[in-house]
């Protein structure tokens, strides 16, 4: 597709302002109370996102144009940072939070959206371009805070705010200069009543936890993003058990950044080893090296396991994301992603809760809660595949099924009844 390098770096300028709203944001509120649960809450305006708006935002992406949805959701997030630009100078942090919740729920629907406009776009390239995207991630998640970080320490925050709406900006930009060239695809009628709604979100659902192997990686993921939630304590762990000086805790949080984007990088080249394969060895690889942080004592071996953890945990993502756009009727694809990323960031909150207390209990000590969190990984992974995921280890080899295209005189709607949505799955699991 001619017009794919303007739509990916359209896109990669816009991650790489996620990666500076992840920091600037939080820190506008600081700016105004040290109140630590609007700090809180400033810091993770997309996980409450997906669990307000994600399953309703499913049936909505799942409906609508997608390429629609993507450009409407980067106005929205443009709109968005142009208010907190104007809000920084008044310290109101009632008012930054709701735009900040906002922000993030235009991110929802721009995320779900993203995954059936890759879909759609790239049928036989979905494994590169999620790489590719993942790598502008990385990028985003490694430069934008230290962007957003330098701008507070030199008082130009409200300047980062500014560049970030700017990078939504310019998504939006090349979304509307690319939308002409992209294919289209039948859409279900408008929804009689509520109730079609309803069962269309039910249908999403019970696909998800119901079809192998949806429902089998729900849970795996479900424990796994429990265990990650350990995550947030790599800094205490090599503060307080590893006592560390801040410049080696930058060195190894640092290696875990490079780790990620060299993992994004690579997870372009390892289709032909499986999906299945790839995401219980990613998996368990993590995971041990989870272990190896908890066990280690100098900065050397530290930065070497947060490096093959970044590059680990990537390389799963990229994997299961391809896999999902594959296998997944396109039809429910918004759903069956946002139901899994819901679950994803709800596990994960918990996660960081439970190993927090668990650190106390231990007496101030992380070591032990990451051996165990590595332990529990590995242990659902090796159930996982031993009831179920050994069983589609030859899925999403071919290429994902595409619906028929609208012809250039549109056709009449085509109704689709949830029904029919989920009685077709069955006939995709094969597919790619």
């Amino acid at each position: 597709m001619r017009t794919a390098p303007l739509f990916l770096g359209g896109q990669a300028v816009s991650l790489v302002g996620d990666g500076v709203a992840n920091l600037a944001v939080p820190l506008l509120v600081l700016q105004s109370t040290h109140n630590p649960v609007a700090a809180g809450l400033a810091a993770a305006p997309r996980a409450i996102g997906y669990t307000v708006v994600g399953l309703v935002g499913g049936v909505v992406v799942d409906r609508a144009n997608p390429w629609r949805v993507l450009v409407w959701a980067d106005v929205a997030r443009t709109a968005c940072f142009l208010a907190l630009f104007a809000l920084a100078g008044l310290r109101s942090v009632t008012a930054i939070l709701v735009v900040a919740f906002v922000a993030g729920a235009a991110s929802v629907f721009f995320q779900l959206a993203l995954s059936i406009a890759v879909r759609d776009a790239f049928p036989d390239r979905l494994q590169s371009t999620n790489a590719t995207l993942e790598s502008a991630n990385q990028i985003g998640f490694v430069a934008g805070p230290g962007i957003a970080g330098l701008l507070a320490a030199t008082g130009m925050l409200r300047l980062g705010l500014l560049a970030t709406a700017a990078t939504f900006a310019v998504s939006v930009a090349t979304l509307g200069l690319v939308r002409k060239h992209m294919p289209r695809f039948a859409r279900p009628a408008a929804p009689r009543d509520w109730r079609t709604l309803r069962a269309e979100l039910a249908a999403g659902l019970r696909y998800t936890t119901t079809t192998a192997p949806m429902s089998t990686l729900l849970w795996v993921m479900a424990i796994v993003n429990l265990v990650l939630g350990v995550d947030a304590l790599i800094v205490y762990l090599l503060e307080v058990d590893m006592d560390l000086p801040p410049g080696q805790v930058g060195l190894v949080v640092a290696a875990g950044g490079v780790g990620g984007f060299i993992g994004a990088l690579v997870s372009r080249w390892i289709r032909r080893v499986g999906p299945m394969y790839t995401l219980a060895g990613g998996t368990i690889s993590f995971a041990v090296l989870l272990v190896v942080l908890g066990s280690v004592d100098t900065v050397a071996p530290a930065a070497a396991a947060s490096f093959g953890m970044s590059a680990s945990i990537v390389i799963t993502n990229v994997m299961n994301r391809t896999m999902i756009q594959t296998i997944v009727p396109r039809e429910l694809l918004g759903r069956v992603v946002s139901a899994q990323r819901m679950v994803s960031y709800l596990m994960a909150t918990l996660g960081t809760v439970l190993a927090g207390a668990a650190t106390g209990w231990a007496g101030g000590h992380a070591r032990p809660v990451f051996w165990l969190a590595g332990t529990m990984a590995v242990a659902t992974v090796l159930v996982a595949w031993r009831i179920g995921l050994r069983q589609h280890i030859h899925i999403a080899r071919a290429g994902p099924a595409r619906p028929a295209v609208v012809p250039a005189e549109p056709a009449e709607p085509v109704e689709v009844e949830p029904t029919e949505l989920h009685g077709r799955a069955k006939a995709n699991e094969e597919a790619d």
